[in-house]
């Protein structure tokens, strides 16, 4: 079983009721070189819905498929690979062109993690210093990103 990250996921143009999207295999590297790209579709996908796809952050597992004509293999039995979670507090919250973004500050660690608007789930308004949040980061890159971020009602 190969692992990779999504890079890109978007609607079909000639049917919009389908998605489409690549995959970087990271035991090729971490480069976006479309020679090193994965091609998957949304019947490809295992356990999960359209919906939970993040591109450019989500880490799925996945199965090669038979090579058909074209340049890039495609992806068989995609699914997403689970991220460990941790409780912590947002330090820092700074407006940007698309939204917000900032950091959170995981309890009994030394480091803080970036996330952005797009990372907040089940949340409608933006997240203000001091909240606490129950976040999912990516362990097997050194970037320090919370890549699903979800506010936690205190007692």
């Amino acid at each position: 079983m190969a692992e990779g990250r999504i890079i890109v996921f978007r609607e079909d143009r000639n049917n919009r009721s389908r998605h489409y999207g690549y995959i970087v295999d990271e035991a090729l590297g971490q480069g976006y070189d479309r020679e090193l790209t994965v091609y998957f579709d949304e019947r490809d996908l295992v356990g999960c819905d359209p919906s939970e796809i993040d591109a450019p952050h989500t880490r799925v597992g996945f199965e090669y498929g038979i090579r058909g004509v074209g340049r890039n293999p495609r992806a068989r039995h995609v699914r997403l690979l689970p991220m460990p979670e941790t409780l912590g507090r947002v330090v820092k919250v700074k407006p940007n062109d698309r939204g917000y973004y900032g950091f959170l500050h995981a309890d009994g660690e030394t480091r803080d993690y970036y996330f952005t608007d797009r990372s907040v789930i089940n949340c409608d308004v933006p997240l203000l210093v001091g909240a606490r949040v129950r976040f999912w980061y990516d362990n097997g890159r050194l970037n320090e990103r919370a890549y699903r971020v979800q506010l936690v009602e205190e007692e």
